[in-house]
């Protein structure tokens, strides 16, 4: 996922074709086009291109195989779905040649050194590969979980915050079309079927003999390796006939917003970061002025260092370079202002402006500056063509650089391009940069932020944090800003350019106008036998999810038949999914979709992404595999059995070891101490007949809630569900669920942890005798503090909130292998956790949680009791003094106003923090629980949640209290609940030593 910006080095290669393409080289009446004796174009008879370069002084071949089919050929719905077709293209292949296999900007590259008696084999293998473009399931589910792993872990780092910010910005026309790109929330919900689809589709599209070229250089005889080659690619032929895929390149055009400012807590504090980018110049002018810049001379850099007001510490945190892509060419500049002494109360708006006009001065290049230029490129040049297989990578890179062009098409490009680095002049740059407004991406510390956030609305810059860097909130947000717009051209009363402005970032109450945009938007409804169906209606998507939750849950057989509810559930989800792949083999399913399904203690659900035409399918389906389901035995077995060995994996957990045994005692006398008893064994009575009693009783419409997200059509679903689940009949009464409360008790509980030691050693290689394990008195294992959530749904999530907070800030006290986590208080599950893992000694992590909430308490209380002593001490000393008691009382009702000219210095700085903790809280809150609204999916779930204890819209209700919520409000939930003495502390056995 590292961002790889193809910089002058294509240019660079210009001058070495200038030597290799000296002759007239096209000719349409052959086959095999030479160039020279060094450098050689093959065309085979169905269209592949081939570039051979001859290497007599390598014993190998470096072999490059190039498809034009990189992020620049993604949609919105396909990425992420072309760096998974380059990581299974050359999967599993032979020991004997090892393969780089690179997704880019233009194209898809799989380079190998290959031994020369080897190279036929390799060839053989790259046209199978080519035409068939089998993958196991196997191979798809390794390749799809690694790269889904990748793409989540990379997600929530600050590089993928900046890098999302900028490519949405920069190419805000197709922000999909860079690696920064894709979508995790869509990438990360297919099935391997599904996946199969998208990866043959691409296949099928992309690896055609003519969009497809191979370069080769080693110790190669041209006319032997073409006779080779056509033996081994001559029937090859594309097998596409569709519409074009590509209709030429799309110009690029840049965004009328230039000014944007990144905000995140995770930047430093002590420095501010900087990206300028030009779009404008051409590629040459870029690569020039790219050189000039970063030239160890370069008299833009000597003159930016000497300005105080900028903190440049020197030349090495200024970067200058050019980025070149299939449309766009462009001139990036990169640099860090650093605190000190001379610029403590600048602007970063100011700096901006400094360093700006640098660049705006320093592009008018000397001819010496410019001649230097073009002397550094020739450099890098000699460089490449020191090694030939570089500089057939390099040729490769550049061929895919513009898919519409031909191979003729490409070599005209390239003298093209010669022509205009030789016939550019430094006037011509100058009056390019002068003319463009850059685009300027400004990153700052959130604390830095709201100190000079005056100063950047004035200037016109646009926030851009978390919530909306991606592209694919940007969406929400620009529809959100247009419905802005058009309600303050209704306004009577003019406000403003700074007010307006305030509003762009923060707005009267963000909370209120989505819950006021939001309410409509969610229905509840009822069918003829009583099933409720809760919709939130979201025009702006094309998609539907469905929700199904089945009343009941683990507790109703935790006894006797422990997770058989989890088994049926898991066996209706898959006769669902069976059912639709049914409908898709028979071309009625338009579209794709995927079914998960899970079980908690009190409900069962299954969750159903599709296309909005598919939906009355989709709940035929459902209710197909509901009651007419055909499933055998054997069936059943294997999903007990499969059951077991997940249940046998989970409780070998040391987390839920530590978990479920304290709520078991927490839940003790209960259903549920059953079901969190880890030495209970599942299914253990469990049999085909369970199976089928139990799939049975699934026929209950009291059983049945439905909620539903996305562009929905009320009325027409409403039909549709009426004639599938709507025919369920009710069977018993429709139930309220009422959570079991737990009996909280304030003490330590040590648990036995169950520790599994495992080996690298396959089963053959095993010691025939137990291997001898040394005695340890030092055990990593969890931690966990319990505490009971408060029971209304207002409290609770200011509750959950505080939890958020305390986990972001406790992770500065843990070490780095140590993780923290979370475990939000709910409806039905009134309890929050906060764990924490692999502690050598709790009672760190333990006096940790202590401190940071005395610290939270006297930042929440505003004014330490120090000031409220003192306060009392000067009243009381004024009373005596004066003998009025009268006047004393109306006094001590104030006391603040006897000390504001001692103690207001310290006040501000507690209100600040103050403000900060608030805004840290809510904004931690926020990001945590309301980014499920990004999904229809996500948003399911949040009605589901608030439709089980009141209403549907709890969480629209829960925004606004969050965002009201002062720090009072905070206080109160943390004294009252979150206090160290009400605190149900869980640890090891085995670490019971170390707690103290």
């Amino acid at each position: 996922m590292n961002k790889k910006l193809f910089s002058s080095k294509v240019l660079i290669f210009i001058f070495i074709l200038t030597v290799f393409f000296s002759q007239k080289i096209f000719s349409e009446n052959k086959t095999l086009l030479e160039l020279n004796d060094s450098l050689q174009v093959l065309t085979l008879k169905n269209g592949l291109t081939v570039f051979i370069k001859q290497d007599s002084a390598s014993a190998l071949v470096h072999t490059r195989f190039v498809c034009k089919a990189g992020f620049s050929s993604q949609s919105a719905s396909d990425a992420g779905f072309f760096p998974l077709f380059t990581q299974l293209f050359f999967a599993n292949t032979s020991d004997e040649i090892k393969v780089t296999s690179e997704c880019k900007a233009d194209s898809s590259t799989y380079t190998a050194d290959v031994p020369e008696f080897l190279l036929k084999d390799f060839l053989l293998e790259i046209k199978e590969r080519c035409t068939k473009q089998s993958f196991s399931d196997e191979l798809i589910d390794r390749k799809y979980n690694e790269l889904k792993r990748q793409i989540m872990e990379y997600n929530s780092t600050t590089s993928s915050f900046i890098n999302s910010a900028i490519d949405s910005r920069v190419f805000y026309e197709e922000p999909w079309k860079q690696d920064s790109g894709i979508y995790p929330a869509i990438f990360n919900s297919y099935t391997s079927a599904q996946i199969r689809t998208i990866i043959r589709d691409i296949g099928r599209k992309y690896y055609t003999s003519d969009n497809c070229a191979l370069f080769l250089t080693g110790n190669l005889n041209i006319e032997k390796t073409y006779s080779l080659l056509e033996s081994i690619f001559g029937e090859w032929e594309t097998y596409y006939s569709g519409k074009p895929f590509y209709n030429g390149t799309k110009k690029y055009k840049s965004p009328e917003k230039k000014k944007y400012v990144l905000v995140a807590d995770e930047l430093s504090q002590d420095m501010n970061q900087l990206v300028v980018q030009y779009t404008s110049l051409s590629m040459a002018q870029a690569d020039l002025l790219s050189a000039s810049f970063s030239a160890y001379n370069s008299l833009f850099v000597e003159e930016t260092l000497k300005e105080k007001k900028l903190g440049i510490r020197g030349k090495n945190y200024i970067d200058c370079a050019s980025a070149q892509k299939s449309n766009c060419s462009r001139f990036i500049i990169q640099t860090l202002f650093e605190k000190n002494e001379f610029n403590n109360d600048v602007s970063p708006v100011e700096q901006v402006n400094i360093f700006l006009d640098k660049i705006q001065k320093y592009s008018i290049l000397s001819a010496k500056q410019f001649s230097n230029a073009k002397e550094k490129i020739l450099a890098k040049y000699k460089t490449l063509t020191g090694s030939p297989s570089i500089a057939m990578d390099t040729l490769s890179d550049y061929w895919s650089l513009d898919s519409s062009l031909s191979t003729q098409g490409f070599y005209q490009r390239f003298l093209t391009l010669v022509d205009s680095i030789q016939s550019e002049s430094e006037r011509n740059i100058y009056e390019t940069i002068s003319k463009e407004e850059p685009l300027v991406f400004l990153l700052l510390n959130t604390e830095n932020f709201y100190k000079y956030k005056n100063d950047l609305l004035k200037e016109g810059y646009e926030l851009i944090t978390k919530e909306n860097a991606s592209w694919y909130s940007n969406e929400i947000k620009a529809l959100k800003s247009k419905e802005e717009a058009l309600e303050k051209q209704n306004k009577l009363n003019q406000e403003n350019q700074n007010e307006i402005a305030e509003e762009t970032f923060e707005g009267p109450s963000f909370a209120q106008d989505f819950y006021r945009k939001n309410i409509s938007t969610i229905k509840t409804k009822k069918l003829k036998n009583g099933i409720p169906v809760v919709i939130k209606e979201n025009k702006e998507s094309q998609t539907i999810s469905l929700l199904i939750k089945i009343n009941g849950g683990e507790i109703i057989s935790a006894k006797n038949q422990k997770l058989l509810r989890t088994v049926l559930i898991n066996l209706a989800s898959q006769n669902i999914q069976y059912e639709i792949s049914s409908l898709m083999r028979i071309g009625k399913f338009s579209g794709i979709s995927n079914v998960s399904a899970w079980t908690t203690e009190y409900a069962s659900y299954i969750s159903i992404n599709c296309m909005k035409e598919d939906l009355k399918l989709v709940l035929q389906s459902v209710f197909n595999a509901v009651v007419f389901a055909d499933f055998t035995p054997i069936l059943a077995d294997s999903l007990i059995q499969e059951q077991k060995n997940q249940t046998l994996l989970k409780n070998g957990s040391l987390s839920w070891q530590l978990r479920a045994n304290a709520l078991e005692y927490l839940y003790r006398k209960t259903p549920l101490e059953n079901y969190y008893n880890t030495d209970l064994a599942p299914l253990k009575s469990t049999n085909w007949n369970s199976v089928e009693k139990g799939y049975a009783e699934l026929l209950d419409a009291s059983l049945y809630t439905l909620f539903l997200a996305g562009d929905i059509q009320t009325s027409q679903i409403l039909n549709a569900a009426e004639e599938t689940l709507g025919l369920l009949k009710e069977i018993t009464e429709r139930k309220t669920i009422t959570p079991l409360q737990p009996f909280f008790k304030n003490k330590n509980r040590y648990v036995q942890l169950r520790h599994t030691f495992t080996s690298d050693l396959p089963a053959e290689l095993a010691p025939k005798e137990s291997p001898i394990l040394v005695p340890t008195k030092i055990f990593y294992d969890p931690a966990q503090l319990f505490f009971q959530s408060p029971e209304s749904f207002e409290k609770r999530e200011l509750f959950n909130a505080l939890l958020y907070y305390f986990k972001y800030m406790l992770k500065n006290d843990l070490e780095e292998n140590q993780r923290l986590t979370v475990f939000k208080a709910t409806y039905q599950n009134q309890v929050g956790i906060l764990e924490a893992q692999n502690l050598s000694k709790p009672v760190k992590y333990v006096n940790a949680y202590k401190n940071l909430y005395e610290k939270t308490k006297e930042i929440l209380s505003f004014i330490p009791k120090a000031y409220e002593d003192k306060a009392e001490e000067k009243t009381e000393e004024k009373a005596v003094n004066e003998n009025i008691k009268e006047k004393n009382t109306k006094e001590i009702n104030n006391p603040q106003e006897n000390l504001s000219q001692e103690i207001t210095e310290e006040q501000n700085q507690l209100s600040e923090e103050q403000n900060k903790i608030l805004k840290t809280i809510k904004s931690l809150y926020i990001q945590s629980e309301l980014s499920k609204t990004q999904t229809n999916e996500g948003l399911t779930q949040l009605i589901e949640s608030g439709f089980a204890e009141s209403s549907p819209d709890q969480y629209l209700q829960t925004y606004r209290i969050i965002e009201n919520a002062s720090a009072s409000d905070f206080l109160e939930i943390l004294e009252n609940y979150l206090n160290d003495s009400k605190c149900f502390k869980v640890y090891s056995v085995d670490s019971k030593k170390q707690t103290n």
